[in-house]
């Protein structure tokens, strides 16, 4: 089977979209009888490219090709040479500062470091979830306790203490 067939297949559950594409009875909002079908529908190209080329039609042409912009080989072998060569104990934010700088190369540092991690030069490194211990939740809206294992008298008498277990519970007259 071919790749876009196979993509369609999968995308399009219904085995009939195309050939409702084709009459004019499917458009954004779902299929509809050919009573109901006007000419405006279905764009036009796409109808075309159902008809001429099945599923198919529907794939991108772009599909498969290389990006205009992508980076050339020759300069991501040299970047990678020179990173082994001079930056191997840099980061990929550095390596990608020094080769700018030094080596008149411009990279961003995320393409840098794919190209590191590739080359097995950077390992990718999770961030550690930082542990937070939630306190336990009081069970009246506004209650307070507070801990207090100093022996002054940072209230000045005015709560009553039990010093044997450090709580105080405030009893405001």
């Amino acid at each position: 089977m071919c790749p876009a067939n196979a993509i369609m297949s999968h995308l399009f559950a219904n085995a009939n979209m195309s050939h409702s594409m084709m009459i004019g009875s499917w458009d954004l909002w779902g299929p509809r009888s050919r009573d109901e079908a006007s000419g405006g529908d279905v764009d036009h190209g796409t109808g075309a490219a159902v008809r001429d080329e099945g599923d198919a039609g529907l794939v991108h042409r772009s599909r498969g090709r290389l990006p205009n912009n992508r980076i050339p080989d020759r300069v991501h072998r040299r970047t990678l040479a020179l990173v082994r060569r001079h930056y191997r104990d840099f980061g990929p934010t550095l390596a990608a500062e020094k080769l700018s700088e030094r080596d008149g190369i411009a990279v961003s540092r995320e393409t840098l470091r794919g190209w590191m991690v590739e080359a097995g030069l950077w390992t990718v490194r999770r961030r550690r979830v930082r542990h937070h211990t939630w306190r336990e939740r009081q069970a009246a809206f506004g209650e307070l306790v507070q801990m207090d294992t100093s022996e002054h008298p940072w209230f000045e008498g005015r709560v009553e203490t039990e010093p044997s277990s450090g709580d105080m519970e405030l009893n405001w007259p």
